[in-house]
């Protein structure tokens, strides 16, 4: 997306340097009580997922677009708040944010396909150059595409009109990043031809079947039920927990609970394993631990607290 931004106009943020530090949301809070004075009506989390959602949707705030995008901004709002001061609030804190970025031309991640696919979509020229360089498109992953991706994955295949999608609707699991599996669900149901992969060669029977009782309804009559290949393995029998908790903490400590539990019958503690989606949990996992006194061992990757900056912290309170 960034090297498309970077062959159209400025007005697109060709030349806008990239916002790594993510310098603007840090300023949320202070832009609420400071510039607007709405920190009472909506806190700076919820402007920022506001945000966020909003630029996965292609509704800029300033510059190209944001006039017609007004409307679908605070539509938004009302889904999101149930409040027309908070979606007031919420879309003049978008507005002041992308105005500073203007102002300090600088461009964020979230920014990149929402820019990418307004640049195809209004210059036609940059449009033009594009899709005649690309013969073929092939996205992966589909599922987990935001509205304005797979805008841009369109576009791009616009000129040879050869576009291919490959995903599995019971893998979308990233809606919270802005993610819309309805794109994809269209998407097959328009396409001209369909391929469906169903067999697994990865895993075994016992897992093929509980991973078809546990995806929902509308992804199993979309995909079809997942089958095991014929030489796999029966597969040992495990039980599904399906426990909501209050946060990342509340389920960290209900996991180490359940290695207490199981421990005080005649089991090692390296008898246990927890394996996690993304480094990101690792914390409460740990805290849980060390608050119960369970030892552990992390392969693979790093204590939370022996990363540079924590233990910098920790020496400074010292």
């Amino acid at each position: 997306c960034l090297e498309v931004i970077r062959s159209g106009p400025p007005a697109f943020g060709a030349t806008a340097e990239v916002d790594a530090k993510e310098s603007l949301f840090w300023e949320l809070k202070t832009l609420l009580w400071r510039d607007l004075q709405v920190d009472k009506v909506i806190s700076a989390a919820q402007v920022a997922d506001f945000i966020a959602t909003a630029k996965a949707k292609c509704l800029p705030a300033v510059g190209p677009g944001a006039d017609g995008a007004l409307t679908a901004l605070r539509n938004l709002g009302e889904e999101k708040f149930a409040a027309s001061d908070r979606t007031d609030a919420a879309i003049a804190a978008y507005r002041r944010l992308e105005t500073v970025a203007v102002e300090r031309n600088l461009i964020t991640f979230d920014d990149m396909p929402m820019r990418a696919a307004l640049l195809l979509r209004h210059e036609a020229g940059v449009r033009q150059h594009w899709q005649q360089r690309f013969q073929y498109v092939l996205v992966d992953e589909a599922q987990d595409l935001s509205p304005a991706q797979h805008e841009v994955a369109r576009q791009l295949s616009g000129g040879y009109g050869n576009l291919m999608l490959i995903g599995d609707l019971a893998q979308a699991v990233y809606s919270f990043r802005g993610a819309d599996p309805k794109g994809f669900v269209d998407f097959v149901a328009a396409a001209s031809s369909v391929y469906r992969i169903r067999t697994n060669y990865r895993s075994a029977r016992e897992i093929c079947r509980r991973a078809t009782q546990c995806v929902g309804r509308e992804a199993w009559n979309l995909s079809g039920a997942v089958l095991p290949h014929d030489g796999a393995p029966v597969g040992d029998r495990f039980t599904i927990y399906s426990e909501e908790h209050a946060d990342a903490d509340d389920e960290a400590a209900a996991v180490v609970a359940s290695i207490q539990t199981r421990q005080k019958h005649s089991k090692r503690w390296s008898d246990f394993a927890v394996l996690y989606r993304t480094t990101a949990q690792v914390r409460a996992i740990e805290n849980a631990l060390i608050e119960a006194r369970v030892p552990y061992r992390i392969y693979a990757g790093r204590s939370f607290y022996e990363r540079a900056e924590i233990l910098d912290i920790l020496a400074y309170l010292r």
